[in-house]
Order: C-alpha cells, then sequence, then structure tokens
C-alpha cells in the first residue's frame, strides 16, 4: 500500500483489509478493481470505479465481515476515515438515518438469503432420499416460498 495524497494505492493481490478486523473508514474506487472474498475464501463480488466498499462495518461499528483484495491491476482509492464518516452523518442527520437504515436492510437481506440457501440444501437432500421424504419436502418448500415473499417485501418503503 502507498499513498499519493488523499488516494491511497494497492499493488495487484494486495490485502486491503481481512474479516474479523476492526473498520478503520471506507473507500471509494478511482481505478482499478476490488475483489470481495467471504471468511472461507469464496470469490463473493468484484467492485470497479465509483464504487464504495468497507462500508456496512464501518458505519455500524462492526468487524470486517469479508476480506477485501486489489485487483489484477491494482487499485486507487480514496479513504474516508471512520471520524470523517461518522461527523458527516451526524451533520446531516436524515442522510446519516438513511444510510444506516440501508445498511440494516442490507444485513438482513443477506441473512435472509443465507437461510434460503441453507433450505434449499435440505431440500436437495431429501430429493435424494426415499419417497417418504416428499412431505418434509413439501414443508421445506412452502418455507422457502414464505421467506422469499418477506425478501421481496422487505425492499420496499
Amino acid at each position: 500500500m502507498k499513498t499519493s495524497g488523499k488516494n491511497i494505492l494497492w499493488s495487484p493481490g494486495e490485502i486491503i483489509y481481512e474479516a474479523d478486523s476492526e473498520p478503520n473508514g471506507i473507500f471509494i474506487i478511482m481505478s482499478g478493481s476490488v475483489l470481495i472474498y467471504s471468511k472461507d475464501g469464496l470469490k463473493l463480488n468484484t467492485l470497479k470505479e465509483k464504487e464504495v466498499f468497507g462500508e456496512t462495518s464501518t458505519i455500524l461499528n462492526l468487524k470486517r465481515s469479508v476480506t477485501a483484495k486489489a485487483g489484477p491491476a491494482g487499485v486507487t482509492a480514496i479513504h474516508v476515515n471512520t471520524k470523517n464518516l461518522t461527523n458527516s452523518m451526524r451533520r446531516n442527520v436524515a442522510l446519516g438515518a438513511i444510510i444506516r437504515k440501508t445498511q440494516l436492510r442490507l444485513i438482513d437481506s443477506n441473512n435472509q438469503s443465507q437461510e434460503l440457501s441453507n433450505l434449499m440444501k435440505e431440500m436437495l437432500k431429501k430429493l435424494e432420499g426415499s419417497d417418504k421424504n416428499l412431505k418434509g419436502l413439501a414443508k421445506l418448500l412452502q418455507e422457502a416460498s414464505s421467506k422469499l415473499a418477506a425478501i421481496a417485501s422487505s425492499n420496499l418503503d
């Protein structure tokens, strides 16, 4: 990592932060890309120019939930430290509330998606069994359907 004025530069593949580390602010990508990985190393996303990362843990004061690495060409980003972000959100209470609520909705949506993924795995296991498992499968499908409806309505104002 190198700094150039208010920009921070990372070399290709360099770790920006790791899962379970303390947040130190948010980053706005100016050039290059950032690869986001789960705690167990699964690639979740690739972020590009003008995208923000590190915001959820910083806004909600939680440990980082993912690992961020510089993409194949490296990355240049602007760093907004926690103090400056918090002060901005305090100065504009309405915007701060919207940002916080959005992050909480995102976390809830992610949790619901994980629950659905787990249900789908259970359903697949039931399908591999005998006919007596069909009643259990029907119950799981009904539960998954209800969760999908809840996710769809949770993103509405």
